[in-house]
C-alpha cells in the first residue's frame, strides 16, 4: 500500500505527465465517484489555471518527501526502530493535522491496525505485534480499547516519552549494550 487518498484528492497525474502506463493500482475502500481526466484536458487545465499547476507541483513535492521518509524508515536497522519510528511520524502527523501545540505532553490517537502498521514498516505482522507488546509493557503506547477510545487503533499516551524511547534505540544502536 503506497497511500490512503482522503476525498477530493488526485492520483493517476505522473502517467499522464510522463505519458507512460501507471505504476500502481488504486483500490476505493467505500462507494466513490472518480473523474478521469484525458491528457489533453489535463495539459489544458496546467496551462489556463496556474492555481490547479500550483496545487499538483505542492502535491507531488509533499509526495516526494513522504516517499523519502518512508526510504529512511525502511533502511532502520531492526524491527523496534522501524515500528517506534512509524509510530512517532504518525503521532507528528496527527498533531500538525489537529494544529496542537505542546506536543510532548500530548496523547495522540493512531486509527491503525497491526497489519496496517505491518505495511508501512515492512515487517510480518506478528514482528510489529511483539514489538507493539513490549511498547505496552512500557506504557508507551496503549491499544485504543485500553485508553478508553472507540474504535480500533492505538494511543501513545505521551509522546514526549515515544520520543525518548527512540533517542534511547539510537543510543544502544550506536554503542551497543553495556
Amino acid at each position: 500500500m503506497l497511500a490512503v487518498l482522503p476525498a477530493g484528492e488526485f492520483f493517476g497525474e505522473m502517467a499522464l505527465i510522463n505519458a507512460r502506463p501507471r505504476s500502481a493500482t488504486a483500490v476505493v475502500r467505500e462507494a466513490s465517484r472518480l473523474l478521469v481526466i484525458e491528457p489533453r484536458t489535463f495539459e489544458a487545465m496546467l496551462r489556463g489555471r496556474v492555481e490547479i499547476a500550483v496545487r499538483l507541483i505542492r502535491t507531488l513535492a509533499s509526495r516526494l518527501e513522504r516517499a523519502n521518509q518512508q526510504i529512511e524508515l525502511l533502511l532502520l536497522p531492526n524491527a523496534n526502530h522501524r515500528v517506534v519510528q512509524c509510530l512517532r511520524r504518525m503521532a507528528d502527523e496527527q498533531i500538525a493535522a489537529a494544529g496542537a501545540t505542546g506536543a510532548a505532553d500530548s496523547a495522540v490517537y493512531l486509527p491503525v491496525d497491526v497489519n496496517d502498521l505491518a505495511v508501512r514498516v515492512a515487517l510480518a505482522p506478528h514482528e510489529v505485534a511483539d514489538v507493539l507488546g513490549r511498547l505496552g509493557q512500557a506504557r508507551l503506547v496503549m491499544t485504543a480499547e485500553e485508553a478508553g477510545v472507540t474504535g480500533a487503533g492505538y494511543v501513545i499516551p505521551e509522546v514526549g516519552r515515544l520520543l525518548e524511547f527512540l533517542e534511547f534505540l539510537e543510543l544502544r544502536e550506536r554503542y551497543g549494550e553495556f
